[in-house]
């Protein structure tokens, strides 16, 4: 875990960008989600865990 923060921490992810390459994965994945899916999917632990407005973000710039 150690290493693993150090990587985020010296890299700086723009969080908002990996949402929305995420959110347009999902999409093109051909699985049909809804907006509201759509971010759930992007929130969920078992999913990607991105934050809300991370989610939210990802979602108004796919079009959704």
């Amino acid at each position: 875990q150690a290493q693993a923060m150090y990587a985020i921490n010296y890299l700086h992810p723009n969080w908002d960008k990996q949402a929305v390459i995420s959110a347009k994965n999902y999409l093109n994945s051909g699985s049909g989600f809804s907006r509201a899916a759509l971010i759930q999917q992007l929130t969920s632990s078992a999913g990607e865990g991105f934050t809300y407005a991370q989610a939210v973000y990802a979602v108004n710039k796919v079009g959704l």
